[in-house]
């Protein structure tokens, strides 16, 4: 469920707010077997140049005890031995984004009722700002990759649903690949103009799957262009990921734009 703000732009930190709403969905979706899971942003006020909104995630999942609620967001809290042994743990994920919230000034809080669900939410002031000079139009965006065939490797749930959507608006057809295994798999099966991969995976890494296409005995498979999905910020492992046949690296979370950017100069001559 989208806000509608009635203005284009706020001013805020995208790469904390992905990573918070990428852990509480996460979450949300490892707990919730029956029913589903809403995000949902709302504005709860606007002033002069400023909105409040608050975010919201809710799931039809087990639950959380009353006795267990204040201590959720501890690191590696559990609900019970019974539900950690079924689901696992929240592991850091909760503890991480009641720290990240707070750092952009809000606070992340709980209701839940055991059998029924929980709702997770924060409230956040963004001013409003000007839209980036060098910003890429949606319009100019959609349809732009017509033609392609992508192989999208991820193995978290909610980054591969993300990015399917994304390049698949981008007019391109997507086939997706959960592990290494996969990956391979429909390789051998396809031809691809490019391969989104990402860097850590269940079976293997992607440095180690980039190696395999890079040896293909089909020359042009061999020559596909791979595009690095990695968590990492380090200079030197870009460097490394490059040095290991990916032709670029992307940083996750990733902007869109940046995303279809670099989609757009590694897609084959003569592509329109």
């Amino acid at each position: 469920q989208w806000l509608e703000v009635g203005h284009a732009w706020v001013l805020g930190d995208p790469f904390r707010l992905n990573q918070i709403l990428l852990n509480l969905l996460s979450n949300a979706l490892k707990f919730t077997h029956v029913g589903g899971v809403t995000l949902r942003i709302s504005r709860l006020a606007q002033a002069a140049g400023s909105f409040t909104v608050e975010f919201q995630v809710s799931d039809t999942g087990i639950g959380i005890p009353a006795d267990k609620l204040e201590h959720i967001f501890e690191s590696f809290s559990q609900a019970s031995a019974g539900t950690t042994r079924q689901f696992g743990g929240t592991g850091l994920g909760l503890h991480i984004s009641r720290a990240l919230v707070a750092q952009l000034g809000g606070q992340l809080t709980v209701e839940s009722e055991l059998g029924q669900g929980s709702t997770f939410s924060f409230v956040l002031a963004l001013p409003e700002a000007e839209p980036p000079v060098s910003e890429v139009p949606p319009q100019a965006q959609e349809g732009s990759l017509a033609g392609l065939r992508i192989l999208l490797v991820e193995d978290n749930d909610i980054n591969r649903i993300i990015a399917s959507c994304l390049v698949q608006d981008w007019g391109a057809e997507v086939d997706e690949a959960p592990d290494g295994e996969a990956a391979i798999a429909l390789f051998e099966q396809h031809r691809y103009d490019i391969v989104l991969m990402d860097i850590q995976l269940p079976d293997m890494t992607g440095v180690d799957i980039t190696q395999y296409m890079r040896q293909h005995a089909d020359p042009q498979r061999a020559q596909t262009a791979i595009l690095a999905l990695t968590a990492s910020a380090y200079q030197s492992d870009m460097q490394a990921y490059l040095a290991a046949g990916m032709n670029d690296c992307i940083s996750k979370p990733f902007d869109e734009t940046v995303l279809w950017s670099k989609m757009m100069a590694l897609r084959p001559s003569g592509s329109s």
